[in-house]
Order: structure tokens, then C-alpha cells, then sequence
């Protein structure tokens, strides 16, 4: 199986202010490039969310050996009702936790830049007609 590549939300960005970026001279170039820049946003949404799934799991099991500790190995007896705020006050399960919940939020910036990118012709439709319409020709 290959390694999926995980990149920070920073390379994201860069790349995002480069493939959306539309220069009036340019624009029939850009109009040939969407497929491309689409099919691009789709493997780092891919690759992304994939890795997003995988330390889901990992909370998950973390979460359940977290319940296990406190409810059977923790030096005094803790109530059902309180071993997950134990579990969410807990240093290695918080940590875990923002990782997660930072993943998800590169995951929802990459679902927009996909659906960013699927506009990008009608973006560039709407910049030639008020060009048309600048220059008098209706």
C-alpha cells in the first residue's frame, strides 16, 4: 500500500493563492488548466480525509483503553458517569483530540478549494462577460 502524503495546511494555502490566482491575459490558459488543478485538489482531499480516518481510529482506541484504565486500573474507583471527563481531561487523549480536530479543518479547507476549483470556469465566464460589458459590446 503507498504512503499517503500529509502536508501542512501552510503548502495548502501557497498553492491555493497559486492555482487560483487568474491573470486577465491568462485566462484561456486557466480555462484549460481546471481539469488539471481539479483532478490536483482531489488527490490532497483524498490523501487528507484518508489520514483523517486514520487517527479517528487511533482516538477511538485510545478513547476505549483511556475507559478501561479508569474504570478497572485507576488508584481509586471512579463513577461510569464521570470516566469521560477523566478520558477528556486526559493529557494524551486531548492531545490526540486537536490533532483530529486540526485534521478536519485541512480536510474542510481542501473540500472547499475542490468545489472553489469547480466554479473557477464560471468565475472566469463572469470576468470575460464584464469585460464585454466595459468595453460596450453586449
Amino acid at each position: 500500500m503507498a504512503k499517503l502524503e500529509v502536508l501542512g495546511i501552510e503548502y495548502y494555502q501557497v498553492q491555493a493563492d497559486e492555482d487560483l490566482k487568474i491573470e486577465e491575459e491568462m485566462m484561456d490558459l486557466k480555462v484549460y488548466q481546471i481539469p488539471n488543478l481539479h483532478s490536483k485538489w482531489l488527490r490532497y482531499l483524498y490523501n487528507e480525509a484518508m489520514f483523517l480516518t486514520k487517527i479517528e481510529k487511533e482516538l477511538l482506541e485510545l478513547f476505549r483503553k483511556k475507559f478501561y484504565f479508569y474504570m478497572n486500573d485507576f488508584s481509586y474507583t471512579v463513577e461510569k458517569k464521570h470516566v469521560e471527563w477523566h478520558i477528556e481531561s486526559d493529557d494524551q487523549y486531548s492531545k490526540d483530540l486537536y490533532k483530529v480536530n486540526k485534521q478536519k479543518h485541512k480536510v474542510k479547507f481542501l473540500e472547499q478549494m475542490v468545489r472553489k476549483i469547480n466554479g473557477l470556469s464560471f468565475d472566469i465566464k463572469n470576468m470575460v462577460e464584464w469585460r464585454k460589458f466595459m468595453s460596450g459590446v453586449v
